[in-house]
């Protein structure tokens, strides 16, 4: 275990948004530094994640909206937790709003108020990180009533990692379409828009880095964190490509831009990508293995 990071050792998080991508990754990093996870969840089918954790007492779950402020308070004072991760999105009746791209907005936005409120009423001085995008620069709620220090607010570009299911993002889409021997699909993406690529679990470790920062003092952060891949869409189809084929891709990266907080990628490009890759081969070949254990039941039947 890291000695930046012992601190964590013994420690009671909640985290909302453990089962989405980045609230998983921040989770396993808890987990992992031996913290206490107290994980909100809505949907109760999502409760077999983390099951081993769970049963060896480190992880709990804990069922209800974001948006409840009652119900999170009444979280935080069960199990005396000591920091905040609020990384879910989803609202639970979100108010139907003018215009479709401001839904997600402001779904999370009543969640962050409630979040805070709740995080005011439990301790004065209770850290909560919030995730949001690199180019988003509106922030509503932050100065909720009665809170005492404003969220420490990390954000990044575009996240990427093997538990990554949205099809919307280059980077799943390559893998997908290579693992389905797909044509063309080394150069699909845009070859004008440039993203910031940070791989899942050194995002997870900026998270707890802010966190750290934050509960030691009582300013507030919003930092974003830049690994400094920055490529377009198609050089990443390419990117992937390669090394999806074991060959050695050619692309020129930039180092890191440095920051307080001395993070950088722990690993090159070409390691996260082939990390990446073997989660979704992996989880292409249990798929496989199911399907065909589902298909020899149904002839022994």
């Amino acid at each position: 275990m890291e000695g930046r990071t012992s601190q964590w050792r013994g420690r009671r998080v909640l985290v909302t948004g453990c089962t989405g991508f980045l609230g998983a990754a921040v989770t396993a990093e808890l987990l992992n530094q031996q913290a206490h996870v107290i994980g909100l969840i809505r949907d109760r089918n999502a409760g077999a994640i983390f099951a081993r954790e769970r049963e060896a007492g480190l992880f709990h779950l804990v069922h209800g909206s974001i948006e409840n402020t009652f119900r999170i308070h009444s979280a935080l004072a069960i199990h005396e937790v000591s920091a905040i991760f609020h990384l879910a999105h989803e609202s639970a009746e979100p108010k139907p709003p003018r215009k479709p791209s401001e839904a997600s907005q402001i779904a999370a936005d009543r969640g962050t108020a409630a979040v805070l409120r709740a995080a005011a009423l439990h301790h004065p001085r209770l850290p909560v990180i919030v995730a949001k995008p690199a180019n988003q620069l509106r922030i509503l709620n932050s100065d909720v009533e009665g809170a005492a220090i404003p969220p420490g607010i990390v954000r990044f570009g575009e996240l990427f990692g093997g538990t990554d299911r949205r099809m919307s993002q280059v980077v799943p889409r390559t893998i997908a379409s290579l693992l389905a021997r797909e044509s063309g699909v080394a150069t699909e993406g845009s070859k004008s828009s440039t993203h910031d690529f940070v791989f899942i679990r050194d995002a997870a470790r900026a998270c707890l880095a802010v966190a750290e920062a934050v509960g030691s003092g009582s300013h507030s952060l919003d930092v974003t964190f830049r690994s400094g891949w920055e490529l377009t869409e198609a050089e990443m189809a390419r990117f992937v490509g390669d090394v999806f084929a074991g060959r050695k891709p050619e692309v020129t990266l930039r180092e890191p831009p440095t920051n307080s907080f001395g993070w950088r990628p722990a690993n090159t490009l070409e390691a996260a990508v082939t990390e990446t890759i073997e989660c979704y081969r992996e989880a292409a070949r249990s798929q496989a293995e199911s399907s065909r254990a589902t298909d020899r039941l149904r002839r022994a039947a």
